[in-house]
């Protein structure tokens, strides 16, 4: 059997490409219990925001905010209530709400309270410290359970909303701290694009198989099951990685499979990612060899992310007959071309593709590689 011809086409069967929602973060410079915001810019979607504060109760000072949705509410008093009220030019939306990572203090003291005015929501708490159930209706409060969130926790509220009134206070029986902050981090969900799976490698390390891949973004990710198959159809799953909920920065795993069957030449790997509610994406496929030829492809592209101009550097024994291919976020493919190994270097002209994420990949008898790519 021709090992290349039978792995791109298991490849090209397998190929899908999770997707979530794209959060993105409000600037909310220049907000304060008197100045409130009119027009601004949500990312790069053209759609806008207006931003104010109710009349807070108890003269709390005015919040902290920043740039990138940070806003902590500025308890003076036992008593005090601060209120922000936050439209969208848009005739529908999703409102997201999570942990301020910007603090220094604890995050969410057993006296706080949030609540939301409007909209239907979903909660979403991998620490179980909030004490609301998942699902509710307009106007409920939130309140964290009997101990101190201190530490970043991972949930989110989201709020189906095109306006919505989110309201700190401290509990009537608190003992009062004067200047207490409670932080939260104020967003809305733009868009629905791929998962930036940064990278996901499979390597043969004597008799055991090394698994890495990384994340650059994750929301409501429970875990990866990892999946194993000897004849790239039927999988098995021989082991779990813990997911990290909501993440905005790069995440790395790894998993070690050990010992694969010596009696196989081919193995075949895939990652299984579940959320929280159960519901779940698979990876591409990976291929380890365990004959004589043996997996000795390395692939390098640089730069990432690549303006008009990518550079690819691929390691193969002299000779070998390989694929280079990109295809685009939709699976659409944007290049092609066969080669013969001599250098290994190649340098692709980008200047008429449009900005976003492609796929990389290289395909040989040596099996395959990828690299996840972003235009801008």
């Amino acid at each position: 059997m021709n090992i290349y011809k039978s792995i791109t086409l298991i490849l090209l069967l397998s190929l899908y490409i999770p997707l979530y929602s794209q959060v993105t973060y409000l600037n909310l410079t220049g907000l304060t219990n008197t100045n409130s915001l009119t027009g601004v810019s949500i990312g790069t979607t053209g759609a806008t925001f207006d931003a104010s504060i109710s009349t807070p109760v108890g003269t709390p000072p005015s919040p902290d905010v920043s740039n990138s949705g940070n806003f902590s509410f500025r308890m003076n008093s036992n008593t005090s209530v601060q209120c922000v009220t936050i439209t969208l030019s848009t005739t529908s939306g999703t409102f997201y709400i999570t942990d301020n990572t910007d603090v220094n203090h604890g995050l969410f003291e057993q006296w706080d309270s949030l609540s939301i005015n409007t909209g239907s929501y979903t909660l979403t708490d991998p620490s179980s410290y909030i004490n609301m159930g998942s699902t509710g209706t307009s106007g409920t409060s939130y309140f964290k359970s009997t101990t101190d969130i201190t530490s970043y926790t991972s949930w989110n509220l989201q709020v189906s909303a095109t306006s919505i009134k989110v309201c700190g206070a401290r509990k009537p029986s608190d003992p009062g701290i004067d200047n207490y902050k409670i932080p939260i981090r104020i967003g809305v969900l733009t868009a629905t694009v791929p998962v930036e799976l940064i990278n996901f490698d499979a390597f043969r390390n004597k008799d055991n198989v090394e698994l890495n891949w990384a994340t650059a973004s994750e929301i409501n990710n429970s875990h990866f099951e990892i999946e194993r198959s000897y004849d790239g159809r039927n999988f098995e799953t021989i082991g779990e990685v813990s997911g990290n909920g909501n993440s905005q920065h790069r995440i790395d795993y790894s998993y070690t499979d050990v010992p694969v069957s010596n009696l196989e030449n081919t193995v075949f790997y895939r990652l299984k990612q579940v959320d929280f509610d159960g519901t779940f994406e698979y990876s591409d496929i990976r291929v380890v060899r365990f004959d004589q030829i043996g997996n000795k492809m390395q692939l390098v592209a640089y730069p990432n992310p690549m303006n008009d101009e990518l550079n690819v550097m691929l390691s193969l024994p002299s000779g070998e007959k390989y694929q280079l291919q990109v295809t685009n976020s939709y699976g659409a493919l944007v290049y092609r071309k066969n080669h013969l190994f001599s250098s290994g270097l190649h340098t692709l002209d980008l200047s008429q593709w449009n900005d976003g994420m492609y796929t990389l990949k290289v395909a040989s008898d040596q099996g395959t590689q990828h690299i996840k790519l972003m235009k801008k």
